[in-house]
């Protein structure tokens, strides 16, 4: 099983961009991993093939529900670890 990790802190506008194109990253690999067609992850999470192919290329950052939706579709596990600062 693969692991991803994408580290989340006090970002920087140049993080978030960074972070949506390491995201989008993740989602074709495990789309092209699992051969599924965009029409097969479309159906299955309800979006259209152009949210899929903006999120993918990272010109789209989706909610955290339909970021949800598209990793369960693909099967992607999220792991949240949050760690308090004062």
């Amino acid at each position: 099983m693969e692991r991803y990790f994408i580290t989340l802190k006090f970002m920087k506008k140049s993080d978030l961009t960074s972070t949506r194109l390491k995201l989008g990253s993740i989602i074709e690999n495990k789309k092209n991993q699992l051969n599924l067609t965009e029409e097969e992850i479309c159906q299955a999470a309800n979006i259209t093939k152009n949210t899929l192919k903006r999120i993918e290329k990272g010109r789209f950052s989706p909610g955290t529900d339909l970021l949800l939706l598209v990793f369960d579709t693909l099967n992607i596990k999220l792991k949240i670890d949050s760690e308090i600062v004062n």
